[in-house]
């Protein structure tokens, strides 16, 4: 049985629908918008997932964007899409 890439959008469509604490910190230090990150620089199968919609999903959804996540994001596309969001939206950059 082949496994569901770590960020598909509909999972994460699934799991915002839940409506979860968007500000929760994972005992890693971690939010729903730094492990999203994370996992679009270092997850195995991340050349298989959307990580990109599912940033947009998250942040759609009103998670906060650190200007730092802007920084700090290695991937080109990902910072791209970040700082155009944050330039459409400048009340959801912390």
């Amino acid at each position: 049985m082949r496994r569901k890439a770590d960020c598909a959008p509909e999972v994460m469509s699934d799991l915002l629908g839940r409506r979860p604490d968007l500000s929760h910190i994972d005992r890693y230090g971690g939010t729903l918008l730094s492990t999203t990150l994370h996992g679009s620089e270092n997850a195995p199968d991340r050349d298989g997932a959307d990580h990109i919609a599912c940033l947009e999903l998250a942040l759609h959804a009103g998670v906060a964007l650190p200007h730092s996540a802007i920084r700090s994001t290695v991937r080109e596309d990902a910072a791209a899409f970040l700082q155009d969001w944050v330039e459409a939206h400048p009340g959801q950059a912390v």
